[in-house]
């Protein structure tokens, strides 16, 4: 009885060792791999930052007077994804290039849901200003994040890894992924009097 119970904790163990593979993480740099971590590099987990959106909105712009290049990482599956985040500085962005995401909507030419987030992707990045709500062109193409100040930071990384998920299925190595975060969400624009 002794031998067949050695044989089967045996067994078990060397069954338990061949399952316990160890899985490979990769490395997915956005915009590019480009990413550089120096001194002008500042990198955040999301997982181990404990504070609100308003504190974290605060620390990047603090960095962005700095003139220090900001990267979040975050883990998804098996995946390091180094998001490099840019700031608008005083450049002009026109409303057509832009992709926002607020309040778990996207906003372009009206609200979509988040589940729509590949399909308005590829216009945003395809339609080479085909339709005056899309971009001219990838290179212009920009994400914008708009969040509350009141907001929790696992808020962030779950919109980070839809848009690195559905950009991933789009892009053709040639697509480069720029992303803003802002705590300032835009108002509504006004509204058209009717036309007697």
């Amino acid at each position: 009885m002794k031998k067949t119970f050695e044989i089967l904790i045996s067994y078990l163990l060397i069954i338990t060792l061949m399952s316990c593979e160890k899985k490979e993480i990769t490395v997915n740099y956005y915009p590019t791999e480009d990413i550089v971590n120096d001194t002008s590099s500042v990198v955040f987990d999301l997982d181990s930052l404990k504070m609100n959106f308003k504190e974290f909105d605060t620390i990047l712009y603090e960095l962005e007077e700095k003139k220090k290049q900001t990267i979040i990482e975050i883990i998804d599956d098996n995946i390091l994804k180094k998001i490099k985040i840019i700031s608008i500085g005083d450049g002009t962005i026109y409303n057509k290039n832009i992709l926002s995401i607020e309040n778990d909507s996207i906003v372009k030419e009206k609200n979509y849901p988040l589940s729509e987030l590949k399909v308005i992707m590829k216009k945003h990045y395809f339609y080479y200003g085909k339709d005056e709500n899309y971009s001219d062109s990838p290179d212009k193409a920009l994400v914008i994040i708009y969040f509350n100040e009141d907001q929790k930071i696992t808020d962030l990384k779950k919109y980070l890894i839809l848009i690195t998920r559905a950009f991933d299925e789009l892009n053709n190595n040639q697509l480069m992924l720029h992303i803003l975060i802002s705590g300032i969400v835009p108002p509504p624009p006004p509204l058209t009097p009717p036309l007697n």
